[in-house]
C-alpha cells in the first residue's frame, strides 16, 4: 500500500456510506497500474469487466491520485483512468469520461475541448470543439501517454515530454518524427532496407523510443543527418529585395529561370529530412503516393485559399520534379510585417499536410534522390520571385 511519502495523497473516506464501501488505499501493480480498494479488503471492485456493477454514488468524497512519471505528471481517478496528464515540456491534457459507461468522452488540449459525439445513443469517432470545428479520428489515454490517429497519421504525447508523429500504412508506420521536450528531432524510416549483415546493429536503434513500433517488420538503417537550412530577407522600405541562404554542410546552387522566377537547388543524400527554415502554415502539400494523397486531402483543408493563377505555379513546379512531393508554406515575418510564400519542391515524402501549422526547424519531409529545390514568393505562391542569395 502506498501513502503520502510514495506520491499518493491519503484518501478522504465518505462519511455517508458505510465503511465496507470506503475507498481508502491504492495499490500499485507490477504491471505498472493501480488498483484502489476498499477498507474492506474482502470486497474489491477493480476498473474492467467490473465497472457497470460499480456505483459512483458510493465514493463522493474521493480525490484523485496524483503520481510523477518520466518527468511530468499524471492524475488517476479511482477507476485507474488518466484525467489529467502535464508532460516534461509543460504541456497539459484533460479527459473526461461519460459516467455511465465509462467511455473517453472530452479531451482538452491546446487547440481547445473537444467533446465526443454520440448517434442514437451511441459514441462515434466524430470529435467537436466550443467552435464547432469537427475532427474525426481514434484517442487513446494509458498512463504511457495520450495519442490520437486520424487516416494515416498517429500523434502520441508522453509524460516525458515527447511527441511523435507516424505516418501509417495499413496501420503501421512508415515513417516517423520525435520531438523532444527540449525540441531536439529525429526521424525514422521505416522503407529502408540494409543487409543481412547489418540487421543486429539496425534493429537496436529501429525504433528511437517508440512504444507503438512494430514488433516485426523491415530491417532498417540511419536515415541521413536532417538538412537545416536557413534564410534571411534583406527588407527595404517594406519590400523584400532579397533572401539570403544558408544550408549548412549541404551544397546548392540559384537557379534562374527565364520570366524572372528563381529557385535554390540543394543537393542532400537520398531521402534525409527536410527541415522548414521559418515558421508558417501549410497551405499546400502534394504527395506522389495516392493513398497518402488521398489522406491528405481528407486530414486537412488550408484555411488560406489558393487561386488558379497560383495552382498554375504549383502545377509548374510539379511538372518540373515529376513523381515527387512538394510542400508550400506561407510564412508571416513580424519585423516587416509582410507575408511570403516558401516552396518546397522535389522531395521525396511530404510529411506535413495542408492546415498544418510548423515551427521552423521541424521537418516537413524527405528529400528525393539527389535534393529538392526551395523558393520563396512576394504575397501569394503567384507572387513575384525574390531573389535568392548565399
Amino acid at each position: 500500500m502506498f501513502s503520502n511519502g510514495d506520491a499518493f495523497r491519503d484518501f478522504q473516506p465518505s462519511q455517508s456510506c458505510a465503511p465496507d464501501r470506503q475507498l481508502d488505499a491504492c495499490q500499485r501493480m507490477s504491471d505498472d497500474s493501480y488498483r484502489f480498494g476498499p477498507a474492506n479488503a474482502s470486497e474489491r471492485y477493480f476498473y474492467g469487466a467490473q465497472y457497470q456493477d460499480r456505483n459512483l454514488g458510493y465514493y463522493p468524497e474521493i480525490q484523485p491520485v496524483t503520481v510523477a512519471k518520466d518527468g511530468g505528471s499524471l492524475t488517476i481517478d479511482e477507476f485507474n483512468r488518466v484525467t489529467l496528464m502535464r508532460d516534461a515540456a509543460h504541456r497539459v491534457f484533460q479527459f473526461g469520461y461519460d459516467q455511465k459507461s465509462g467511455d473517453l468522452n472530452a479531451v482538452t488540449n491546446d487547440s481547445g475541448t473537444w467533446t465526443r459525439q454520440k448517434h442514437h445513443g451511441h459514441y462515434t469517432d466524430e470529435w467537436k470543439n466550443q467552435d464547432r470545428q469537427s475532427w474525426k479520428g481514434d484517442v487513446s489515454v494509458t498512463p504511457d501517454g495520450y495519442s490520437f490517429t486520424h487516416e494515416n497519421q498517429r500523434v502520441t504525447y508522453t509524460p516525458d515530454g515527447n511527441r511523435r508523429c507516424d505516418y501509417l500504412s495499413d496501420g503501421r508506420p512508415y515513417f516517423s518524427t520525435l520531438t523532444t521536450a527540449d525540441g531536439q528531432q529525429k526521424v525514422h524510416d521505416y522503407r529502408i532496407p540494409v543487409d543481412a549483415a547489418a540487421s543486429a546493429g539496425a534493429a537496436a536503434g529501429a525504433a528511437v523510443g517508440d512504444t507503438h513500433a512494430p514488433a516485426a517488420g523491415p530491417d532498417v538503417r540511419p536515415t541521413p543527418e536532417a538538412v537545416k537550412g536557413s534564410v534571411h530577407f534583406d527588407v527595404q522600405k517594406g519590400e523584400t529585395k532579397a533572401g539570403h541562404l544558408q544550408f549548412g554542410r549541404n551544397d546548392f546552387s540559384i537557379v534562374h529561370k527565364r520570366g524572372g522566377d528563381v529557385y535554390a537547388q540543394v543537393s542532400t543524400l537520398p531521402d534525409a529530412p527536410v527541415t522548414a527554415m521559418q515558421d508558417g502554415l501549410v497551405v499546400y502539400s502534394y504527395n506522389h503516393d495516392p493513398k497518402v494523397a488521398e489522406a491528405n486531402r481528407k486530414n486537412g483543408v488550408s484555411v488560406i485559399g489558393l487561386s488558379p493563377v497560383d495552382m498554375k505555379v504549383i502545377d509548374q513546379f510539379k511538372k518540373d520534379n515529376p513523381n515527387q512531393d512538394m510542400v508550400v508554406m506561407q510564412c508571416y515575418d513580424k519585423a516587416s510585417k509582410g507575408v511570403r510564400y516558401e516552396v518546397y519542391a522535389g522531395l521525396g515524402l511530404a510529411a506535413v499536410h495542408p492546415g498544418q501549422r510548423i515551427v521552423a526547424g521541424s521537418v516537413i519531409g524527405k528529400s528525393g534522390e539527389g535534393g529538392f529545390e526551395f523558393a520563396a514568393r512576394r504575397n501569394a505562391v503567384a507572387g513575384q520571385a525574390i531573389e535568392l542569395t548565399f
